[in-house]
């Protein structure tokens, strides 16, 4: 995927989470909008780090996008780690954040490999 195209992937799926938060929060439904803001946070971790790896590959001649899939795979390794954790501790709501914070990062190397 082009950059300018996964870019704005990004962008809007941030703009949706948003939107969506806005609309739970308007309906009283805080843990839902709870849930679009740590989407919308994974998007942008995401968003950091392609624009980042982006200058850094540049820099050192390297392939951008193994760069990028590497450095969010490594942020993806704390959160695998406290998804067991909370499963070990039957923590159901940190389980629920862990695997929504994954899912939305697993869906950007997908979208990113396309």
């Amino acid at each position: 995927m082009k950059s300018n195209e996964f870019l704005a992937y990004i962008e809007k799926q941030v703009a949706d989470c948003a939107k969506e938060e806005s609309a739970l929060i308007a309906e009283n439904r805080k843990d839902e909008a709870n849930m679009e803001r740590i989407k919308s946070n994974v998007y942008g971790i995401a968003k950091s780090l392609y624009q980042v790896t982006e200058e850094l590959a540049g820099k050192h001649g390297e392939d951008h996008a193994t760069m990028f899939v590497d450095k969010l795979e490594a942020v993806m390794t704390p959160w695998k780690k406290s998804l067991e954790a909370a499963k070990k501790h039957a923590d159901s709501e940190k389980e629920c954040v862990e695997l929504i914070k994954l899912s939305v990062a697993e869906e950007i190397v997908k979208v990113f490999q396309s």
